[in-house]
C-alpha cells in the first residue's frame, strides 16, 4: 500500500495541492484527471521521489517496485525486444521469453520485436521498461501518447496475461 498524508506542493504562491491524503492499495488502478498544470505529473514525480514536496509524507513499503508510464520517452536500445529485456535483472536476466510473451499478447509480431522502438507511431508509441504498478516485478509497458479505443483494448488484453 502506498499512503500519502497531508501532502502539500506549491510553486511560489501557486498551490497545486494542499493537505492531500490518499491510500493506494495493492491491485488498485488509479488515474488522475485534471487540466494542464493542475499537478498530475508533479504528484507522480513526488511519489517517485523525483521532485520535492513542501510538506506531508509519502509512505511506500521497502519492497515495492513502481512501474511507470512516462510522458516523455527515452530509448536506449535499438530493438523493441532489447528495450523491453533491458529491465530484466538478476535471476530473470535470461528470461527474454517472458518479455516476448507479453509483447505477443499485445499484438506485436515476431518482426515487430526487431524494429526500432521509435518506428511505432500514433497511440502505441512504443513498448519498454515498466509494467502496471500492481505487479511486484514490472517487466514491460505499453506507452500511449493519446489513448484510443484500439490502444486501450491492447493494454487491457496485456493486463490479463
Amino acid at each position: 500500500m502506498i499512503q500519502i498524508n497531508n501532502l502539500t506542493k506549491s510553486y511560489g504562491t501557486r498551490v497545486l495541492f494542499e493537505n492531500l491524503s490518499l491510500k493506494l492499495n495493492a491491485g488498485n488502478k488509479v488515474g488522475f484527471v485534471g487540466r494542464n498544470g493542475s499537478g498530475k505529473s508533479t504528484l507522480f514525480k513526488i511519489i517517485l521521489d523525483e521532485e520535492p514536496h513542501d510538506s506531508g509524507e509519502i509512505i511506500i513499503p521497502k519492497n515495492y517496485r513502481i512501474g511507470t508510464l512516462r510522458q516523455h520517452l527515452h530509448f536506449t536500445h535499438k530493438t523493441v525486444r532489447e528495450e523491453c529485456a533491458s529491465v530484466l535483472t538478476g535471476d530473470m536476466e535470461h528470461e527474454v521469453y517472458r518479455v516476448e510473451k507479453i509483447l505477443f499478447g499485445l499484438g506485436f509480431t515476431q518482426d515487430d520485436l526487431e524494429k526500432d522502438p521509435l518506428s511505432f507511431s500514433g497511440g502505441i508509441k512504443s513498448v519498454s521498461t515498466s509494467s502496471n504498478s500492481s505487479s511486484p516485478n514490472p517487466i514491460c509497458c505499453c506507452w500511449m501518447s493519446r489513448p484510443t479505443t484500439s490502444t486501450s483494448s491492447l493494454c487491457a488484453g496485456w493486463q490479463a496475461l
